[in-house]
Formats: structure tokens, sequence, C-alpha cells
């Protein structure tokens, strides 16, 4: 039903709808809300895109959502983050791969043509994006890795210099656009459901440095909401076994955040706005 649009030319200043060489993964679990709402921001501005979903939760989805451009799998229960966006980067047929989760919400800023730009042209395998909480409150995590004997830093908002006028960073959020191959090649550990996204990085980082960007013209809702089900997985006895797993794996025993002034003071309002947010809804 899409196929009597024009698909329009990538350029700088306008978006393009048709991407014929990504496709879009979204690891999903036990949050069908949250899945719907991003599809349904997403065809409003990528009707053509190839979509994936992988959805591990203890029952399928009402696939009702989907179109002719997306593929939906409901695997077995609970195989984890890392197991599906796996799984997904696996189906994908086409050159370049942009990983999604379940509870980020496309918006006119969302611009998957510019995050190709620094895969084609610049030596980067990996181009992030800026994160907004509740379309309002920015989430910055990028920089770079340094270490402090079996301590891992993470330096957050510090690059390692510029390269073909984009910043070089070791990581950055989990809004990811990369190469395919490269996504298979460096793949998730699968023994962590959660707390993966350090790990991925850092060991990116021990290959070589110096592959990884972020777009500041770029960037995508976050709305993290936690029912029932899913907050029993993300409560902090899980939280706390697959960090402990992931520090394990890479020989570690603690990550600390080096952050600035400036990095800290949102950190603190964030907590304080959200803490007193969820503090509200339980005295109503």
């Amino acid at each position: 039903m899409h196929q009597t649009m024009k698909p329009s030319t990538i350029t700088e200043g306008s978006v393009s709808r048709h991407l014929d060489n990504v496709t879009i993964v979204i690891k999903t679990f036990e949050r069908a809300k949250s899945v719907r709402m991003l599809m349904e921001s997403l065809r409003l501005f990528y009707p053509f895109v190839p979509v994936i979903v992988i959805d591990d939760s203890r029952e399928p989805l009402d696939a009702a959502w989907c179109d002719d451009n997306t593929t939906y799998v409901h695997t077995e229960y609970d195989i984890g983050l890392s197991e599906g966006r796996n799984r997904g980067v696996d189906l994908s047929k086409t050159e370049f791969t942009f990983i999604a989760d379940d509870d980020f919400v496309f918006t006119p800023a969302s611009r998957l043509d510019l995050l190709l730009k620094p895969l084609q042209n610049s030596g980067f395998c990996v181009a992030g994006s800026r994160m907004i909480n509740y379309g309002h409150d920015e989430v910055m995590f990028h920089g770079s890795f340094g270490s402090d004997g079996t301590t891992l830093l993470l330096n957050m908002e510090k690059s390692k210099g510029t390269q073909k006028g984009y910043p070089v960073f070791d990581f950055c959020h989990n809004i990811i656009m990369s190469r395919t191959e490269f996504l298979r090649e460096n793949a998730w550990n699968p023994e962590l459901k959660l707390r993966e996204h350090w790990d991925f990085f850092y060991r990116i980082m021990k290959k070589e440095s110096g592959l990884v960007t972020m777009r500041a013209d770029t960037s995508f809702d976050h709305y993290p909401f936690r029912n029932g089900i899913y907050g029993e997985f993300r409560r902090e006895k899980n939280t706390a076994k697959y960090s402990q797993r992931a520090l394990d794996l890479n020989q570690l025993t603690s990550v600390r955040h080096i952050r600035s002034d400036r990095h800290q003071m949102q950190i603190d309002y964030l907590y304080h706005k959200y803490s007193f947010r969820r503090l509200f809804r339980k005295k109503l």
C-alpha cells in the first residue's frame, strides 16, 4: 500500500523516505504499547524501509500493525536483548542495519540518511544519535574509554579528536547505524541479556580504536515505560547479575563514569525530576 508514494532523494536538507540499503532491527520484550508507538512513528517518516521485529515476550504481539515491509519474529521466551539483536541482524538483507530499542519514537530529527554518511565516506563503522527522554530532556551517553587498573573508565563526552569533520568516540547510545556485516562480526554477547551496552563498544575498541562517531544533528525520543512484567526483568537483581557477568567476561572489577560538571548537573537534574515523577505517581 506504500508503493503509490514517490521516494525522495537523499540530501542534507530533506528526509529520504526510501532507503533501499537500510534495514531497521527492533528488539522488544513485554512492551506491546511501546513497540506499536515506535512502529507508528517510524512509518510516518520511513514507510518503505524494511523492519525486523524480534519479540521474546511470553505471548506474541497482535501483529495487525505489521505491513508488507515488516517482518515479525516471535522467539522462545526471554532470549535476551543481545541474542535478539543478533538474530535480527542475521535476518537483515541490506548493506546497513539500524538498531532501535522498542521504547524509541521517531521524530522529524530522526534522520537515518544522515547517520549513513559517516559510514559511507569517513571510515567509521558505527554512527550514533542523540536521545531525548520523553521528548524534552536529552540524556548524554557518549565518550571514550580509559582504565585505572582493572576499573574501566567511561569518560563521558570526551572525544578522541575528529575525523573528516566528525567527532571520534569509543561508545555512544544504543541508537546506531552500522554495516550489517560489521554487526555480524562484532555481535552482542548472548550471555548478557541485559547490561550489554558498554561490553559491545569495549570489545570493538579493543580491536580497533576510532570506529565510532555520533551525529549531533539527529535524535530520537525515548519513552522508557516499565510495565509489571518488563519491570520485574529490569529490577536491580537482574541488572546486578548481568553487570557482574560483563565485568567477568572482560576481566574487570568495576566500571566508573567520569563526568564533566555539565554532565553531572544533567544527571542530577534528571534523577530528581524522574524520581519525583515516580513518587507522585505512587501517591496517586
